[in-house]
């Protein structure tokens, strides 16, 4: 074998680096099985994509040859190159061992006085791999680290300094990775534990790190020695922020500690600002900062320290601060005072243009002057409109405007369809009387259709399917819910024959849109409604939506999800009962009656057994059943122990004392009622004879209530068992018993009495009968 680990190499040359590469990570992977080495040939098995392949290295004149059992060439080739590496790796470690005495495994098995087990041998052949890997690459990473343990972080690529030259033997490799993971507060595994000397390793490795780390803490020392050099302000400076505002531009100005007036800031002033507040050498008020904030968007090529306002970013950015109430005095005009704050609004009015067809709106004030003119309009929760020297509020506008310059002309055929009543409506304007007049006005209703759609064949799940529509008065689908909200059905024409605009109510169709959130819906476009997985839950979550849905929302369920919505069944309770072939025992079943509905046993028994929860039935329908039963039906049955749970047609056994007690004759039939009340008069309840005056020993009490019940047994042809703790004397009370049967006979009809009991304690047996009852023959 020396002859192929020495043409290993000029063998591995013949591969592709990538083959060479996957073959290295399938050895250390493991997948090289079985590799048996013998003279002139090296076979093994290598695991290719949850496939076994042979491989089979041989010598031959023409040197070293490789086969398998693999058609395919790429594989083939990976497998042959990955024996070789294979066999490379286990020269190098049977050299590394020879060369260093025993092996980590050995040291480990005397530590422990055992071999190590399977899942220790595996953990040690890691190590192994990753020294060899280790002698090989001459470093180690992070990942090495975690193969050795899982918790280990991979924090770099760069190599891991854990030793200052490589380690010579496993135990060595050892000794450096446990006082890492011991640094990290990683567990070693437990049968590791103390092969490596943590602290030794920690004390021979401290010269070395605190070389490794002078230089570095050298530069560190020097880098503090030079920002101290750094002539830092003595007391944190106060400095005022506010914005000049214009309907041109707005500017960030600032006034420091002993400035009496505000200047403008430049770029260069607004980084140093930015700077001072970063190191705190700035005392700012919460005001002063919020307006520095929104200025430092420049700094990466945002608003900066001059805001253009020209509809964009600037604009949205100022009607964010003009919406704060504490940057009142912050928000300057050009006369350098805060901004007027009418308490009243503007408002919309309109009138009929000059031309035909057109609508002329304008702004104003609530005295019904004219608003000053241009406006900038500042979006947000509250529509604000910018003056020269006022904010105003007022009614909400088109997203896309930002500027108002005088009155806005709408064409009439805009406004002419619902949403531009609408419209006119929101913004307060009334409608023009040619408008007026067209108007016709429609209320929608919401219905929420529902039904259950055919099972996949292909996943076996079920699913219902709910589509919510928009009514007219007609009953004609107009809208329908959609993924995006509310959609029409079909595009329609406002424009009707009579000239007519219709403007529906659709105050109800906004109550109904989260009218599914109480399940799981998925929008599904082939069916174009909601689709809902019929789980087991299903039914109760149903019901209780159902139950709560909006008053105007009209519900239309198929077949099946309407049996949800159903009553429950009434089942009525009633106790056959049967003689067995003894006379002492009754077979009791209980019968339950449903009246209405066809269900087969199997069905009646999973409703009943459901506790009033839905059954799915063969016929696809969800149903349920109340039992009733009264307050006394319910403690007869547990008096009896017969619990509700048992399925109907399964037979109870009772005694005929258990029937008598109580009020059974309201759940038994009248048949079974009379037997039972016959027994009751035949039997004879109060058998307590008198102990025999042959008997030998004197019975407790407790022995004479024993002796009552077998007395009591036998005068009415019970069965009956004495069951007591041991050593109480059951076997006295029963030579009683037998005294008192003896007795109660003639001499002539005198019949044997026969004991079975087990053959140990036959003579206890014949020992009691001759103390206690000496007169018979045993």
């Amino acid at each position: 074998m020396f002859d192929l680990a020495t043409a290993i190499p000029g063998l591995l040359q013949q591969f592709l680096p990538t083959v060479r590469q996957e073959a290295l990570r399938l050895v250390e992977d493991g997948a090289v099985l079985g590799l048996d080495e013998v003279e002139d040939e090296a076979l093994a098995e290598v695991m290719l994509d949850q496939r076994a392949v042979n491989v089979r290295w041989a010598k031959g004149e023409a040197g070293w040859h490789g086969e398998s059992d693999i058609e395919d060439a790429e594989l083939h080739l990976l497998a042959l190159c990955a024996v070789l590496v294979a066999v490379q790796r286990r020269a190098a470690r049977e050299a590394a061992e020879a060369s260093t005495g025993p092996d980590l495994r050995e040291f480990v098995s005397l530590r422990l006085a055992r071999t190590v087990n399977p899942d220790e041998d595996a953990y040690l052949s890691k190590l192994e791999k990753r020294f060899l890997r280790v002698k090989q690459v001459g470093h180690i990473l992070d990942q090495d680290m975690v193969r050795l343990h899982p918790k280990w972080a991979i924090e770099s690529v760069e190599p891991l300094n854990l030793w200052p030259e490589i380690p010579a033997t496993v135990r060595e490799f050892w000794d450096y990775v446990a006082l890492a993971l011991f640094e990290k507060n990683l567990p070693v595994p437990s049968f590791l534990r103390g092969v490596a000397d943590v602290d030794a390793t920690r004390k021979r490795l401290h010269a070395w790190r605190q070389a490794h780390e002078l230089p570095l803490w050298r530069e560190r020392i020097r880098n503090f020695a030079l920002d101290g050099l750094r002539k830092l302000p003595k007391a944190r400076e106060r400095c005022q922020l506010r914005m000049m505002v214009t309907l041109a531009e707005t500017r960030l100005q600032s006034k420091r500690e002993g400035e009496d007036y505000f200047s403008h800031v430049d770029p260069v002033g607004l980084r140093r600002l930015y700077s001072e507040q970063m190191e705190g050498a700035l005392a700012l008020e919460t005001a002063d900062e919020l307006l520095l904030r929104a200025c430092q968007a420049g700094e990466d090529g945002g608003l900066g320290e001059v805001w253009r306002m020209d509809g964009g970013a600037a604009t949205a950015a100022l009607a964010g601060l003009f919406h704060q109430p504490g940057l009142a005095d912050r928000l300057v005009t050009l006369d350098e005072v805060p901004f007027a704050r009418p308490a009243t609004a503007l408002r919309w009015t309109g009138r009929d243009g000059e031309g035909e067809g057109t609508l002329l709106m304008k702004l104003i004030t609530e005295d019904g002057a004219d608003a000053p003119l241009p406006l900038i309009i500042l979006h947000g929760v509250e529509t604000l409109y910018l003056s020269a020297d006022t904010v105003f509020k007022g009614p909400r506008w088109l997203a896309d405007e930002w500027r108002v310059e005088g009155e806005v002309s709408l064409p009439m055929p805009a406004l002419a369809s619902e949403d531009g009543i609408n419209f006119l409506q929101q913004l307060g304007v009334e409608v023009p009387v040619t408008l007026g007049k067209r108007i016709r006005r429609e209320e929608l209703k919401v219905r929420l259709r529902a039904y259950c759609m055919a099972k996949s064949p292909l996943s076996g799940a079920e699913f219902a399917v709910m589509q919510v529509e928009a009514l007219d008065q007609r009953g004609v689908v107009k809208e329908r819910l959609g993924d995006r909200g509310w959609a029409p059905v079909a595009q329609e024409e406002t424009m009707l024959v009579e000239d007519a605009i219709i403007c529906r109510d659709r105050g109800a169709l906004l109550g109904a849109e989260n009218v599914l959130n109480a399940f799981r819906v998925v929008h599904e476009g082939a069916v174009d409604g909601f689709r809902v997985r019929l789980t087991k839950d299903f039914p109760e979550q149903f019901q209780a939506w159902a139950a709560n849905l909006p008053a105007d929302v009209e519900l239309d369920c198929d077949t099946r999800l309407r049996s949800i919505l159903a009553d429950p069944l009434v089942a009525r309770v009633r106790i056959e009962a049967s003689q067995t072939e003894t006379i002492d025992w009754f077979d009791l079943k209980m019968v339950f009656e449903i009246e209405g509905v066809d269900l087969k046993p199997a069905e009646l028994r999973r409703l009943i057994a459901a506790r009033g929860g839905f059954v799915l039935l063969a016929d696809g329908t969800w149903r349920r059943v109340k039992l009733e039963l009264t307050e006394e039906q319910v403690s007869l049955m547990e008096s009896m122990g017969i619990d509700l749970d048992e399925h109907a047609g399964e037979v109870h056994r009772l005694h005929w004392r258990q029937l008598a007690e109580g009020k059974a004759a309201e759940v038994i039939n009248p048949m079974a009622w009379q037997k039972v009340n016959e027994r009751l008069t035949q039997a004879n309840l109060e058998m307590k004879p008198d102990v025999s005056p042959n008997l030998g020993f004197t019975l407790r009490p407790y022995q004479v209530e024993g002796y009552h019940f077998l007395a009591y047994l036998a005068a009415n042809g019970f069965g009956g068992i004495l069951a007591d703790d041991m050593g109480l004397g059951k076997t006295v009370q029963s030579i009683a018993w037998i005294l008192w049967l003896r007795e109660r006979k003639t001499a002539a009809s005198e019949a044997p009495v026969l004991v079975v009991c087990p053959k140990s304690v036959l003579d206890v047996w014949a020992t009691e009968f001759g103390k206690a009852a000496p007169s018979l023959r045993v």
